[in-house]
This record gives structure tokens, sequence and C-alpha cells, in this order.
């Protein structure tokens, strides 16, 4: 580490970076380390480079446009930092049941091949499951004033309310003539989708039919004329809700 005391002006035109929002005097310290960095100083810690020891970066982040900001550890904090890790590395081996640390990354991709492996058969399974769904209700399907209502629950499963969306994709294509309601339990919370067939778009629009049938389950929303979903607080709403619709489609 150099160190020279120099005109503020002097300094920065022989190239040492003055740091934004730093308060100069006229008379500025230079702090030189080799050929790496050479910048006014508000204050040096130590005499000489050395004297950092281990030097440890730990993140690197941007503070504002074309400025980052690096944070290390040095010294003794370093040593500690890289113990703190290696403790962790040694407690992630004795959970996923690695013989030695190098073996972790091989450990860890098995066990990611063997995740996408049980996702995938999971995916199969729930398709195949709504499927099911899909056909049971397209059975029960009533004719209403030249319409075909599709009117349910469906069971809640892992894929929430994109499972809603996806049986009424299915069922409002499979019934151009359709009106698809649809209604799902999550918990506490009540979800409603509308969807209205190709042809029965000319007389009918989901948004509009969501409207009527949102607060029965104390709720909003909203969507296109084709397709349309709101959740609701009151589940016990959502046989109204069901019932409701065949009178509204009556009228």
């Amino acid at each position: 580490v150099k160190k020279v005391v120099m005109a503020k002006e002097a300094a920065i035109a022989a190239g040492a970076i003055a740091f934004f929002g730093e308060k100069y005097g006229d008379s500025v310290r230079v702090v030189s380390v080799g050929d790496f960095s050479t910048e006014l100083c508000g204050g040096c810690h130590v005499d000489q480079s050395s004297d950092i020891h281990l030097f440890k970066i730990v993140s690197e982040t941007s503070i504002a446009a074309g400025v980052r900001r690096i944070i290390a550890q040095t010294s003794k904090g370093a040593y500690q930092y890289l113990r703190s890790r290696n403790d962790l590395l040694g407690s992630v081996k004795e959970t996923i049941k690695a013989q030695t640390i190098e073996e972790i990354p091989a450990k860890l991709d098995r066990m990611a091949e063997s995740d996408r492996a049980l996702r995938k058969q999971l995916e199969q399974i729930l398709a195949k499951a709504a499927a099911g769904e899909a056909d049971a209700l397209f059975s029960a399907a009533k004719a209403i004033a030249g319409t075909r209502l599709i009117a349910g629950m469906v069971q809640l499963d892992s894929q929430g309310a994109k499972k809603l969306r996806d049986l009424a994709e299915s069922l409002k294509n499979r019934a151009p003539d359709g009106v698809v309601v649809l209604g799902m339990q999550d918990g506490e919370k009540a979800n409603l989708l509308v969807a209205v067939g190709k042809d029965a778009q000319k007389k009918w629009n989901a948004s509009e039919l969501l409207k009527q049938l949102a607060p029965m389950i104390d709720g909003r929303g909203g969507g296109k004329p084709d397709l349309a979903q709101a959740g609701g607080t009151k589940v016990a709403g959502l046989a109204d809700a069901m019932k409701s619709v065949e009178s509204l489609l009556a009228k």
C-alpha cells in the first residue's frame, strides 16, 4: 500500500478515483494498491495489503446504475466465515447421506433426476384423474333453454386453481354450445369459474355471468367473454352458485 498526500485536483488528474457523495478537502490522501487501485481515501486501516491476510468476497450487488458493491470478510473474519461454510457443507453431506463432500454434487444430481421423474409420474396421475372428472361433468350436463350447462364441484389437488382453468378449457372446447360453471374449495377459500363455448358466446358472456354469481361466495373477479374467475371467502356459497346458474340460463 502506497500513501501520499496531494492536492485534490492533481490527484483526480492523475487518475485517482473519487467516490460520488464523499466530501474531500483541498488536500487529499491518495492510496494505491500496486497497479490495481488508486483512490482518494478518507482513512486507511492497514499499512500494507499483506496485513489483510485472507480475503473472501461474500456478496456482490448492484447499488446504482453502473455501480456495484462488494462485501468481503478479511483476516480472522474470513477464516471464521469459511469455517462456517465448511460446517454447513458437512451438514448437507450428512443430510443427503453422501460419503464425502466431493460426492455431494453427484448425489444432488441423482436426487434432482429422481424428483423430476416423480413429478412427471404425478402429473400423469393427476391428468388421468382430471380427465375422469371432465368426463363425469360432461355426462351430467343439462340442456337449459338451448344451452348445455356443465356445472359442478371439482376436487382440489396440487395444481390448485390451474386445474379449474384446464378443466374449463377442455369442457368448453368439447361443448361449443355449453356454459361451464365450476367450483373448488381450497381450505376456507372458494374458487368459482365460468367458461362459455364458442357457439354459446352468441348468447352468454362469462364475465357477465360471473358478476351475478360471485357475490354468493362473497367474492369478486373478472375475465373475458369466454372465461372468467372469482375467489371468495364464503365456501357454502359455491352450492348456491351451482343452483343459481340454472335460473340465470332459464331466464
